[in-house]
């Protein structure tokens, strides 16, 4: 029998000591509508079986005492395999909702699922309904904190083991719900955030603990390949590309994407707080994916000034659009302004321009405030604040 042990009638008989799981109860009477059309009673049916076994034994009794029942209420063969599946279904979650399916019980269900003429397939679709999401939600916990030891792998292996777990719902939980699971605790780890790769091989660690290795689909190598990136640059590695623009004898280009040029009129717009305010930078720090929400910038105050592409260098912004084009150095950057979908500065003319970047307005962020954070002058912002911090803690 699927997920329980196989045993010869004798040693089922004699190792069934515990009560029924089921209770005795009132049988109501069949409404007359029922009686008159002569129509099926499946509920009533159901009960009377129940009371069949809260008084007797399964291995006490045989088929025909189950066609009885459904000959008295009329039940069609569908509607008594429904039946026969409800109460076996029922005696198996009571068994095994202490977590331990114990060999008395593992038994009282062996003789029960014979007189009910319950399948192997119906066996296998109770455990699968029953015990996966079980599990999963004890692995999830694992999961959560993202540390598995081997003790609790060996905990989780125990839990399938007091449960009786048959090796297809095993295999079946390992291989679809579990991986799951583990594929979506990554792609949240990998959304608003970088993962370097000694954090990549902790979770990979995880999933082995629990026996699985995680998948990826289309999008998470996209997804990893852009938190490397991200940390990366966090880290002061910065990328190299080649530009089509003068740059200095020793310039480097480390970043160049479509962007338009936005200026708002008036500031008021950016006064909004909480997960729709803007994230200021300043420098010496460098913007943390994740920290905050920032708002989008494409609202009715900025107007268009022109399209283009923005440049990072090791020395510039750069903006080189179809009419107009500017470029600021760094070190008169103070602070930048992180946006959903661009980023802002102030320039020396004190005008604010807003370089909308839509998907690559978070790698700008990163990597301008961190070539700020390289500048002499952040390097000096850096120290005033670790400096702030220690005052703070004495």
């Amino acid at each position: 029998m699927t997920g329980h042990p196989r045993w010869s009638d004798g040693a089922l008989r004699q190792s069934y000591s515990e009560p029924s799981p089921f209770e005795r109860r009132a049988v109501p009477e069949i409404p007359l509508a029922v009686r008159l059309l002569r129509r099926e009673a499946p509920d009533i049916a159901f009960i009377e079986i129940e009371n069949l076994f809260a008084a007797t034994r399964p291995v006490e009794l045989t088929v025909r005492h189950l066609s009885k029942i459904a000959e008295q209420y009329r039940l069609s063969p569908s509607s008594t395999a429904k039946v026969h599946l409800a109460i076996y279904a029922k005696a198996y979650r009571i068994f095994i909702d202490d977590n331990r399916l114990t060999d008395a019980e593992a038994s009282y269900l062996y003789e029960l699922r014979r007189v009910l003429s319950i399948s192997d397939e119906d066996i296998t679709a109770i455990e699968r309904e029953t015990l996966i999401p079980r599990l999963e939600e004890t692995v999830s916990m694992l999961v959560e904190d993202g540390i598995v030891s081997l003790a609790e792998r060996a905990a989780i292996d125990q839990l399938a083991n007091d449960l009786r777990v048959s090796t297809l719902v095993r295999q079946e939980f390992s291989a679809k719900p579990l991986a799951r699971m583990m594929n979506k605790a990554l792609a949240e780890r990998l959304t608003g955030r970088r993962m370097a790769e000694e954090e990549f091989d902790a979770f990979v660690a995880v999933g082995r603990n629990i026996g699985i290795q995680p998948s990826f689909d289309n999008a998470t190598p996209e997804s990893l390949q852009r938190c490397a990136i991200l940390w990366r640059m966090e880290s002061g590695e910065f990328p190299i590309i080649r530009a089509s623009i003068q740059l200095h004898d020793d310039e480097l280009c480390h970043f160049a994407a479509g962007a338009r040029w936005l200026e708002s009129r008036s500031r008021t717009f950016a006064s909004s707080v909480g997960l729709d305010a803007t994230i200021r930078v300043p420098r010496g720090t460098s913007y943390r994916v994740g920290a905050l929400r920032p708002r989008r910038l494409t609202v009715d105050e900025l107007a268009e000034i022109d399209t283009g592409t923005l440049y990072l260098t090791s020395q510039r912004v750069i903006f080189q659009g179809v009419e107009r084009s500017f470029s600021q150095g760094l070190e008169t950057l103070r602070s930048v302004d992180v946006f959903a979908d661009g980023i802002a500065f102030e320039r020396e003319d004190n005008r604010h321009p807003h370089l909308a970047l839509d998907d690559q307005a978070e790698a700008a962020a990163v990597l301008l405030t961190s070539l700020l954070r390289e500048t002499p002058a952040g390097r000096t912002a850096e120290n005033g604040m670790s400096r702030l911090a220690e005052l703070r803690d004495h």
